[in-house]
């Protein structure tokens, strides 16, 4: 009888092992699923961190240190927000703002006779643009900006609001709003 009683209570010992490890495998397979959905969430810092390491690697330092501003201009937004990531589209600003501000750094070295400068900046734009999507063509961009007009009656200088309102809606960051705005006025 004493030998049966350890004999059961080994195999009470046995299944409740085995339930744990159950249980185990569940939360593992619960986190990995959660890592999976953060990863494609956080698209833009992901995608960068990785290029960043790539980089790292192969010594490209020029691409290394614009990579690390990106980073650094992501990070620095997400902690302003006080959030953990930033929504796509947030990135995507931060990206375009970011290629904003360095063309307008090539044109004004380009205006002082600094070349090095502008290919600098040229090089840190190529870089940055390969995150973004594709932007439209100019004639991509009147043909929408023809469709949109007619789509809420566009009549003129005082639509502009109400229609750069639905623009936004439909193709923000897909196109230039300055050619944006020049098609409009040719079509007003």
């Amino acid at each position: 009888p004493g030998c049966a009683l350890h004999r059961a209570q080994r195999r009470r010992q046995a299944r409740v092992r085995c339930a744990h490890s159950k249980r185990r495998a569940r939360r593992r397979q619960r986190r990995f699923r959660a890592e999976e959905v953060e990863i494609e969430m956080a698209n833009y810092l992901a995608k960068i961190t990785a290029d960043m390491k790539a980089a790292m690697k192969s010594g490209d330092k020029p691409r290394l240190e614009v990579l690390r501003m990106l980073i650094s201009d992501l990070k620095k937004k997400a902690i302003d927000a006080q959030v953990d990531d930033l929504p796509d589209e947030e990135e995507a600003t931060i990206l375009h703002r970011a290629v904003k501000t360095r063309a307008d750094s090539v044109s004004q070295a380009q205006a002082a006779g600094r070349a090095e400068i502008a290919a600098k900046e040229q090089f840190e734009i190529g870089v940055i643009q390969a995150y973004l999507p594709q932007q439209m063509s100019a004639a991509e961009i009147a043909d929408k900006v023809r469709e949109v007009a007619t789509a809420i009656g566009y009549a003129g200088g005082k639509d502009t609001g109400r229609f750069m309102k639905e623009w936004l809606a439909k193709y923000k960051g897909l196109a230039d709003g300055k050619l944006v705005q020049e098609a409009l006025k040719k079509l007003g």
